[in-house]
């Protein structure tokens, strides 16, 4: 049981990283391309706008990976907190001690 729950709490913690890596993946490979886009010869105004656009729907897209490891992040924390509050033993019973 005690596997389960670290297996869990590891898998929770590492999806923002997950997704922090994906986006930053993203992005880069966006960036690259418009690069080399602007890199070819003869390009015109018309088709840098295109591309700009395009560029903005991806990294859109790309902020996807965060947004989804953020909220799979909130979901585990939850279960671990639930769970850990299931597992807690009973409190003990207040002793009253008196010198009389």
């Amino acid at each position: 049981m005690m596997i389960a729950r670290k297996r869990l709490a590891m898998l929770t913690y590492s999806l923002p990283l997950i997704g922090f890596l994906s986006t930053v993946i993203l992005v880069m490979l966006k960036i690259h391309g418009f690069s080399e886009f602007l890199h070819q010869s003869n390009v015109s105004s018309d088709q840098i706008k295109d591309q700009v656009g395009e560029i903005t729907t991806g990294l859109a897209t790309a902020i996807w990976p965060t947004w989804i490891g953020l909220m799979g992040w909130c979901v585990g924390v939850i279960l671990l907190v639930v769970r850990s509050q299931q597992m807690a033993p009973p409190a003990a019973p207040e002793r009253k001690t008196s010198i009389y």
